[in-house]
């Protein structure tokens, strides 16, 4: 019941940013609440910061990545926290990873008939929902091309008519069937992949464990995901580098400075293959089982909701720019960057307000757009 309210909530903060928008199309709603929470935590610090407020840490590995957590206040409140983030992490991966055979996704892949619990049926309605809204660029049915292209593992790209084999990939409307309590099962064939949206769906139930507290902010980061609630120690908001595709590990384009909101970043530069002097990255389009022909080197994407910018970020970089500049603006409900082959970083507009450019990003042109 509480999660079902949370959902609710978060889904009445989504449906106002996309109505503001279509009134007027004016900034992410959650960035103008984020810039009053930042003052009222300002004040905060300037009048009522607690002596024993410090910051604790922690960093594990889950879902296939190494995960971090921040934690502002209370020593102790925050300690015991970052227990329960980490076994809540934990407790969901064992839930949808695809790899762990104990795991309803493992299980549904297998062949077996699963009782599915509430949040699992909920995260593959919410995967088959993203598929139909974005024309099939993200898809949770994707798993047998992954598996076949095996990135990170493999030496060379699978042949053509491997690939062929597996298309048309099967629809995931019947996704939008499952329910919680009721036994379900996969068409034969058929097999699940849900990373596009797990790390993002993890990171937003980890944030409403926090937000339950008394902390002053946290920062969550697992992989491509950065999740913030509240502010820093100082009261500021939490600032989150956009790394340059081309330059080294810690080489940033640009610095947003966000709270309470959901980032995640899709891009060709962290996991790849190389191969006869060709690269192809580990983001496939569903359509032709291919790493996509695109113009973009990454998307990033700022939602109020951790499992929607994950599976954006992923099917807008396989969009390409202009098809993604349309779909954001008649989505209305996040806000994103991207940085494209030809060098140009493009924000929407509803970030003028919390992104700076970095100097000296040599070679690059920086511009928002409406």
């Amino acid at each position: 019941m509480q999660k079902n309210g949370q959902n609710e909530e978060r889904k009445s903060r989504l449906l106002a940013c996309a109505e503001q928008n279509r009134a007027g199309r004016g900034r992410l709603l959650p960035l103008r609440l984020a810039a009053a929470a930042v003052l009222a935590a300002a004040l905060l610090a300037l009048f009522g910061c607690s002596a024993k407020e410090t910051e604790v840490s922690e960093t594990f590995f889950v879902m296939d990545t190494v995960a971090s957590l921040r934690l502002i206040g209370d020593k102790e409140q925050a300690e015991s926290l970052l227990k329960q983030a980490a076994a809540l992490a934990q407790e969901l991966e064992t839930r949808w990873s695809r790899t762990l055979p104990d795991s309803s996704i493992y299980r549904l892949n297998d062949g077996e008939t699963v009782v599915l619990d509430e949040e699992t049926a909920a995260l593959l309605a919410q995967a088959a929902a993203l598929s139909v809204e974005t024309g099939g660029a993200f898809t949770p049915t994707v798993s047998p091309l992954v598996e076949l292209w095996n990135i990170g593992e493999a030496d060379s790209p699978p042949s053509r008519e491997e690939i062929a084999a597996l298309l048309p990939l099967p629809s995931p409307d019947f996704l939008a069937q499952a329910r919680a309590g009721q036994p379900f099962s996969l068409p034969e064939g058929c097999r699940l992949d849900l990373g596009g949206v797990a790390k993002g769906e993890a990171a937003n139930r980890i944030c409403a464990l926090l937000r339950e507290s008394s902390l002053r902010g946290a920062l969550l980061v697992l992989g491509g995901q950065v999740s913030c609630v509240g502010t820093r120690a100082d009261g500021e908001p939490w600032r989150i580098a956009l790394r340059d595709p081309d330059g080294q590990q810690g080489e940033t384009l640009a610095e947003l400075r966000l709270t309470d909101l959901h980032i995640a970043t899709s891009g060709d530069y962290e996991r790849y293959l190389e191969f006869e002097g060709v690269r192809y990255c580990h983001i496939l389009d569903p359509e032709t089982g291919w790493p996509p022909e695109t113009d973009l080197r990454s998307v990033t994407v700022v939602s109020s909701d951790g499992a929607r910018a994950d599976g954006l970020s992923t099917a807008l970089f396989v969009m390409g720019l202009e098809p993604s500049l349309a779909f954001w603006r008649e989505a209305g409900d996040f806000e994103a960057v991207f940085v494209t082959s030809d060098r140009r970083v493009i924000a929407t507009e509803g970030l003028a307000d919390c992104l700076s450019f970095s100097n000296g990003a040599g070679g690059y042109r920086f511009e928002f757009t409406s």
